[in-house]
């Protein structure tokens, strides 16, 4: 077990946030699907999210209190299981969706209702999509980007899957590139002080043999 390689993802052209949208949501599922990959890791760029901004004289004039907002927005946006529906043939999962995909959906929801007149979360804060704050980053040789961290399952060949991993990321390489998003493979990456040590081994043994 243990970190078999580093890769780097940076770029010129799109920001922070839309550099970790595409590691977070095309390439770490790709190369989680890899045989022998146990876990993929991202560090740096921005987390989208969205976002309530409050204005407080906004909710005082309303006779609105945070928890009001708060609770509002827990219940804006979910998947909730419904039960199933079975015939002779087949059973059918139940679900209600009522996901949100944009701040302005959000914005829309309701906290209450003032002698008949909604009150809604645009009324009384700024729902706006933005990142979440940092606790810290990624620098890519000076830049900075997004590093995403691959680590093996026990017992897995370190140099197989590497290379596995390797040309799944070749295939997504066209892709980032057009979305402006360079790849660096050669930060870390472990498979390479075994074939140093297979090189180092082979040469010595070469030399040996000419010098019997």
């Amino acid at each position: 077990t243990g970190r078999l390689v580093v890769f780097a993802f940076t770029s010129d052209k799109v920001s922070s946030m839309t550099v970790r949208d595409r590691v977070q949501w095309v390439v770490r599922p790709r190369l989680l699907a890899v045989k022998g990959v146990a876990m993929v890791t991202i560090f740096g760029g921005e987390v989208r999210q969205f976002q309530v901004q409050v204005d407080p004289e906004a909710l005082t004039a309303r006779r609105l209190t945070i928890n009001d907002v708060i609770d509002a927005t827990k219940q804006a946006s979910a998947i909730r299981g419904a039960g199933f529906q079975e015939n002779d043939s087949q059973r059918l999962v139940i679900r209600t969706e009522g996901q949100v995909f944009t701040p302005e959906q959000l914005g829309e929801t309701l906290i209450a209702r003032s002698q008949g007149t909604p009150i809604r979360l645009r009324d009384v804060a700024r729902v706006v999509e933005g990142p979440e704050p940092k606790f810290g980053d990624a620098l890519i040789n000076g830049k900075l980007g997004v590093a995403l961290l691959a680590y093996k399952q026990f017992g897995s060949d370190t140099l197989g899957v590497t290379l596995d991993m390797e040309a799944e990321l070749e295939k997504l390489r066209p892709e980032l590139e057009r979305d402006g998003i360079q790849i660096d493979t050669g930060l870390f990456r472990q498979a390479d002080f075994i074939q140093n040590a297979v090189g180092n081994v082979t040469h010595s043994l070469l030399l040996g043999a000419v010098l019997v």
